[in-house]
């Protein structure tokens, strides 16, 4: 199993009739969604790192806090990488070329922002 899994339709992206592509766009919407929570996790421990610096003065909460908002960073920086990865796999299916600048990190990261579940 050296080869990708997904390698077989990579090759005959010709050959896709529409269940596949239909499921290939409810794998690009997942993928979005799992973005979002990617980054409402990160959010979220950012700013329980931010008050726990803000309104706590013993260091045990400040180191705390500090490692909070870094691994609110990072969190930020796996979720981003896991979406661009998948989100390329999705395009290669497809047979489309996905430049490295069309889907940005500020335009990706706003949606993600003012998404609201219904």
């Amino acid at each position: 199993m050296s080869e990708k899994p997904y390698s077989t339709y990579i090759r005959e992206h010709d050959h896709l009739i529409l269940r596949d592509y239909l499921a290939i766009d409810r794998t690009m919407l997942t993928n979005e969604t799992a973005f979002m929570s990617y980054v409402r996790t990160s959010l979220t421990l950012v700013a329980a790192g931010a008050t726990m610096i803000k309104f706590f003065t013993e260091p045990m909460f400040q180191s705390l806090g500090w490692a909070f908002v870094f691994f609110g960073g990072v969190l930020a920086v796996h979720g981003y990488n896991k979406y661009r990865q998948v989100d390329k796999v999705m395009h290669e299916i497809k047979g489309e070329v996905v430049e490295s600048s069309k889907v940005s990190l500020p335009r990706t990261l706003l949606a993600s922002v003012f998404y609201r579940r219904r």
